[in-house]
């Protein structure tokens, strides 16, 4: 972990809080005639959407777990900007997941409330914290680039 910005570490770990959110019954709820079915990130209930989101998550924590291991990768973009956009684009499909709401299937009518779940709201923060570590590697990554790159030049008498 000492290979690991502190930007990197909070992109590993917040893909990994979402991977583990993933498996928790707590993304979206059914109920009705007296019974509660609630389902996890990973169940049909959900949009497309969230499965997408879930599956970038792996993919950040793979480029985190290959950056820790110093395992040597050319990425066509720095690694920063890769977790940003990683990270902007699971917070982007969580809110839209958020908005859309679970897949009823036409139920509604029938009495049965279909609802979003408490991890379901959450889940954005998480891949905005993505996000964020991924900037905050980004700009470590642009104060130390060039100066890491060449010799200091010594001043102009």
């Amino acid at each position: 972990m000492d290979k690991l910005s502190k930007g990197e570490q909070m992109v590993g770990g917040g893909s990994a809080l979402l991977l583990i959110m993933s498996f928790f019954s707590l993304w979206w709820k059914v109920e009705g005639g007296g019974i509660t079915v609630r389902g996890n990130g990973w169940d049909s209930g959900l949009s497309a959407l969230v499965k997408l989101a879930l599956v970038l998550a792996i993919v950040a924590l793979v480029l985190v777990g290959l950056k820790a291991s110093g395992t040597s990768i050319t990425l066509p973009v720095t690694w920063g900007l890769a977790y940003v956009g990683l990270g902007a684009l699971i917070t982007l499909f969580l809110l839209l997941a958020v908005l859309l709401g679970p897949e009823d299937g036409g139920a509604s009518f029938l009495g049965i409330e279909v609802s979003r779940g408490m991890f379901l709201l959450i889940s954005p923060l998480v891949g905005a914290i993505i996000a964020l570590g991924g900037y905050m590697h980004m700009q470590g990554e642009t104060t130390a680039g060039p100066a890491a790159t060449g010799p200091a030049t010594p001043p102009a008498v």
